[in-house]
C-alpha cells in the first residue's frame, strides 16, 4: 500500500521516497520576445521541469525553441543534440497520422532548437507542456534533458511534440530562454519548479 501526503512524499512497501517540488519562479508573457529564466537554476535542485500554459504566438506558422546558457543569459550559443518524434491528427479525423523525425532532430546544433512546429495564432490556439533538464550544474556529464508539448498546427491539426537530448557541455548551465521562431509570445505563462530527492 501506498500512501501520498501533500502530492510529494510516497511511502511504498515500507520504503520511504521522497520527490520534492518546488515553485521557483514564473515568467508571464505579454507581447513578450521570449520568455527567459537567468537565475534560480543552481546546484539545490537535480531536475528543473518548465511548465508551459497557453503559450499563444502573435505570427502565424511558428517553431517553438530553446537555448541555455553558462553565464546567466549572456551568450546562448551551447551545442545541442536531440532526437525526437511529431505525431499529429486532423479535425476532420482522416488518416493524416504522421511521425516526422527529421523535424525533430538535431546535431551539434548551436543557438536555438526546435520542440514544437508550426504552430497556428488563431484566437483559440495556445501550446501546453513541460521540458525537464537533468542536473544542470553538475560538471562531470553533459545535460540532458526531454520535453513533451501538445501543440495546434495552424491548418488545424492536433500535434504532439515529443524529444530529448542533451546539451553538450559539462559546464554549470544556468539560464534558459524559450521563444518563437518569428513574432512575439503574445500569452501565456511558463513556471519552473525545483526537484529534489529521488
Amino acid at each position: 500500500m501506498a500512501l501520498i501526503s501533500a502530492g510529494n512524499t510516497v511511502v511504498d512497501a515500507g520504503s520511504l521516497k521522497l520527490m520534492d517540488y518546488e515553485l521557483i519562479s514564473t515568467v508571464t508573457a505579454s507581447n513578450s520576445g521570449l520568455l527567459e529564466f537567468t537565475s534560480g537554476i543552481t546546484s539545490t535542485y537535480d531536475k528543473y521541469i518548465f511548465e508551459f500554459n497557453n503559450i499563444h504566438p502573435v505570427t502565424d506558422d511558428v517553431d517553438w525553441v530553446f537555448a541555455v546558457s553558462t553565464d546567466g543569459g549572456s551568450n546562448y550559443d551551447l551545442s545541442k543534440t536531440q532526437a525526437g518524434v511529431q505525431l499529429q491528427g486532423d479535425e476532420a479525423g482522416g488518416a493524416f497520422q504522421n511521425a516526422h523525425q527529421s523535424l525533430m532532430n538535431a546535431a551539434e546544433q548551436t543557438g536555438n532548437i526546435r520542440l514544437a512546429h508550426s504552430l497556428g495564432n488563431d484566437a483559440d490556439s495556445n501550446l501546453n507542456g513541460h521540458f525537464m533538464l537533468y542536473n544542470p550544474s553538475n560538471t562531470t556529464f553533459m545535460k540532458s534533458y526531454i520535453s513533451h508539448i501538445q501543440s495546434h498546427h495552424h491548418t488545424n491539426i492536433a500535434m504532439l511534440h515529443t524529444v530529448s537530448g542533451y546539451v553538450n557541455s559539462t559546464n554549470d548551465v544556468d539560464a534558459i530562454k524559450f521563444l518563437f521562431t518569428s513574432g512575439n509570445i503574445e500569452s501565456g505563462t511558463i513556471k519552473m519548479y525545483g526537484v529534489r530527492g529521488s
